[in-house]
């Protein structure tokens, strides 16, 4: 879609939308938006009015927009079961590093601003579309900070505005890439883009083999290797073949394997959040009771998973016990906190399975 954008063949920019929204709702209504603002205002410009020209944010609209309206309609403006105010303060404990820019890291503000001020500047000689592109998006952030951080205007949360960078950094890069080549000679070109390729190729290596202090000693999950030897990993494919299908599981906060290769049940997922106000406000229930998660927590700038490891594994088997009578079947903890007398069905080298 971007790349029909960019060639200005926007009715098929905005067809290819359609179904990359029904995937990504936000994502593909952030790119509709800026697309039709972007198109509206180069064919304004030429004086063209006709309703063909506009096929694509007709057809878009029609589709992929209306469903979009309707689950906003539905999520933000029909479910009432909690306040604007409780919503703004559960979005904020649980998920201000993806939509509160006061959270968002200091480095990033620091890299990223400067690169997006000077590629919107270096835009405005190359391509008048990608200008229009950085504008829109600059307008956007600025507009959602004001909403949300000083009106505290928790619809405002909903637009997430801020994921337009994914697509900011690459054109960003772009740009960065065409000033490069203008100082160097034509011969020179093809040997400095033989190296710049040659420096990715050995610093990929370098990150992937481990030996970069900082950015190594992270997992990378690459075709045709077992995952087998990996702790979390293995318990949760013993999970899958000895637990019964219909069992419920509390597991500690960063524990994440449990979803791709347990295939089983949860009483609730540290990571996974639905947008709906009744889903987040009992997920932000469980999460307070098993893991300590709160707000204030958030606002004293303590890691919320570090400290739900500690309080998850100080509960006792009277609280567990109490978790019982809402479905949860097993529970999964660390070896070294383990201490529950509770009937033990699975354990490997670092976490240990027990029933209730």
């Amino acid at each position: 879609a971007l790349l029909f954008f960019l060639e200005g063949r926007y009715n098929r920019a905005f067809l290819v939308l359609i179904p990359a929204t029904l995937a990504q709702p936000v994502v593909g209504a952030q790119l509709a938006l800026l697309f039709a603002l972007v198109q509206i205002g180069e064919h304004i410009k030429q004086g063209i009015y006709k309703p063909s020209s506009f096929t694509g944010i007709l057809v878009y609209g029609a589709t992929a927009g209306f469903w979009i309206m309707a689950i906003f309609f539905h999520h933000l403006v029909q479910d009432q079961s909690i306040s604007g105010d409780h919503f703004y303060e559960i979005m904020e404990a649980r998920l201000a590093h993806h939509w509160f820019p006061s959270y968002f890291p200091e480095k990033s503000w620091i890299i990223l601003i400067p690169l997006f001020a000077w590629s919107t500047l270096r835009w405005q000689r190359l391509d008048k579309r990608v200008f229009g592109f950085f504008l829109w998006s600059w307008l956007g952030m600025i507009i959602y900070t004001v909403l949300v951080e000083g009106f505290e205007w928790s619809q405002a949360l909903s637009l997430q505005w801020f994921k337009v960078t994914v697509w900011l950094k690459p054109l960003a890069v772009l740009a960065v890439m065409y000033q490069l080549q203008q100082l160097v000679g034509y011969r020179e070109k093809k040997i400095h883009a033989l190296a710049f390729l040659g420096l990715m190729l050995i610093g990929s290596i370098l990150i992937f083999t481990g030996n970069i202090p900082g950015i190594s000693n992270r997992p990378y999950y690459f075709p045709l290797t077992s995952y087998k030897d990996r702790p979390a990993i293995e318990i949760a494919m013993m999970i899958r073949e000895e637990i019964p299908a219909d069992a419920c599981l509390i597991i500690p906060p960063g524990m994440t394997s449990i979803r791709y290769f347990g295939q089983q049940s949860l009483y609730v997922d540290y990571k996974s959040n639905i947008h709906s106000k009744s889903y987040l406000a009992e997920a932000a229930r469980r999460r307070r009771v098993l893991y300590g998660l709160a707000l204030d927590l958030r606002r004293q700038e303590i890691d919320p998973i570090s400290y739900g490891e500690g309080h998850y594994h100080q509960l006792s088997v009277e609280d567990f016990q109490q978790l019982k009578q809402e479905g949860v079947t097993h529970i999964v903890v660390r070896n070294e906190k383990s201490n529950l007398s509770l009937p033990l069905i699975l354990k490997n080298s670092v976490f240990s399975v027990y029933e209730l």
